[in-house]
């Protein structure tokens, strides 16, 4: 999580940032992002054991990143009290990229009642999911959701349920009712595979005291669906393979980005996914972003291992503002670590 840091940093800042696992199928891209999820799953009617689960050492990154950006943004203090220094407002969303279209993981009927946040006195409303993890559903395409582009070049999904929330905690259980809900399959690898790439959005609006200007900043945190190589004798048929041919061509298209920036190419072909689309606008600019390669240790899969080092490397060498490259061209050490 350290290599991430400066990501949330900037956020607070104002800066736009994203943090995203990469890797073949299997190779631990739920895990590095979210954690243990499977008191989670078993316990999502015990909210104690869930807030335990991922506030444990073996908390991923969207937990620790949470946790980091509250702890930078309340120091002991309400969400936008404005008794001193700058004021913010948080606002979280949850979205999946399931063959090539974008699904709202929040989206269902309106709880009756909240659960209040611990240790707060205001409950917070969001939908809760009616996907049952077990039953392992394909999504409807009547359900997806379209992706509008500002004048400004800012990326927005019209219509996706956005979550004010006040502390970790509520971030958190946002978290888990869209784990819940996301869409996953057997592949032949994993009985409980993702299918999607998974997107966690946080937008962050700051006031300074005594002025009505708001900046405007957004974290992405990102769960891409593993990588597969179609074999000849593959039994992959219908939606199976719909799914495998489509996150192969958004793991491509995100690839075909960042080619683009490595050649410093005044065309980045951001429109040839949804998932490069969505992400855009923090993958530009003064923004920040750091890329978690999986790889696993079977022997099996050492042409994919070798593959997804070959794409860190090109990631590494990917500079998405030349300007703030001229002025710290002399830390190679932060610049592997998160491009800018």
């Amino acid at each position: 999580f350290r290599a991430a840091r400066d990501v949330i940093t900037g956020v607070v800042a104002g800066q736009s940032g994203t943090i995203l696992a990469y890797g073949q199928t299997g190779s631990g891209k739920t895990f590095t992002m979210t954690g243990d999820t499977s008191a989670m799953v078993q316990a999502a009617s015990d909210p104690e054991t869930m807030r335990y689960s991922l506030r444990s050492k073996r908390r991923g990154l969207i937990p620790r990143a949470l946790e980091t950006l509250f702890n930078s943004i309340q120091p002991g203090a309400n969400l936008g009290d404005g008794e001193e220094g700058p004021t913010f407002r948080a606002y979280v969303s949850f979205m999946e990229i399931y063959s090539e279209k974008v699904y709202d993981l929040l989206a269902g009927p309106r709880s009756a009642t909240a659960e209040q946040a611990a240790g707060k006195k205001q409950a917070f409303s969001i939908r809760q999911s009616v996907r049952p993890p077990e039953a392992n559903l394909r999504r409807s395409a009547a359900d997806s959701l379209p992706i509008k582009e500002e004048k400004d070049g800012t990326v927005s999904v019209p219509g996706i349920t956005v979550v004010e929330v006040k502390s970790m905690e509520q971030a958190l259980e946002v978290l888990r009712i869209g784990i819940l809900s996301r869409t996953s399959g057997d592949n032949g690898v994993n009985p409980l595979s993702s299918r999607s790439h998974a997107i966690f959005q946080v937008v962050l609006e700051k006031r300074s005291k005594g002025s009505q200007a708001v900046v405007s900043s957004k974290l992405n945190l990102v769960d891409l669906a593993g990588s597969e190589k179609l074999r000849p004798h593959s039994s992959a048929t219908g939606p199976v393979l719909q799914e495998l041919t489509s996150i192969n061509l958004a793991l491509s298209a995100l690839g075909q980005c960042i080619s683009a920036l490595v050649a410093q190419r005044t065309h980045v072909p951001y429109r040839d996914s949804k998932l490069t689309r969505i992400l855009q606008d923090s993958l530009r600019g003064q923004s920040q972003t750091v890329m978690c390669i999986c790889i696993s240790p079977n022997l099996n899969s050492l042409e994919e291992t070798l593959s997804s080092l070959k794409f860190a490397d090109r990631c590494k060498r990917a500079v998405l503002d030349r300007r703030s490259q001229a002025a710290g061209s002399g830390d190679d050490t932060a610049a592997a670590a998160a491009q800018r």
